[in-house]
């Protein structure tokens, strides 16, 4: 395969690469973004955990949900969410 050139200098090829905030594969999979997408929202869904063990309020839990977990859930869905395996979609909708 021929190398692409910019302005003659080659450019490197990678196997991904994040542009705001959205992993891409050079195989068009998600399986990245999906991963790092549990994670996060995993981290910040045991935050809550915590907070409901110390006695906040369940209106300011959701709140919070809300902030901090949904916001990582749908971020750029847009970009992913049509072309996402089903397999990859039951996993994100599990957390």
């Amino acid at each position: 395969m021929p190398l692409l050139e910019v302005n003659n200098t080659p450019l490197e090829k990678v196997q991904t690469h994040k542009v705001l905030g959205v992993t891409f594969c050079d195989n068009l999979k998600w399986n990245n973004i999906t991963q790092e997408i549990i994670n996060k929202a995993s981290k910040r869904l045991y935050l809550i955990r915590v907070l409901k063990r110390v006695g906040v309020p369940p209106p300011h839990l959701v709140t919070i949900y809300t902030a901090l977990v949904r916001s990582v859930l749908e971020y750029a869905c847009p970009v992913w969410y049509n072309n996402l395996q089903q397999y990859l979609n039951q996993k994100i909708e599990k957390v």
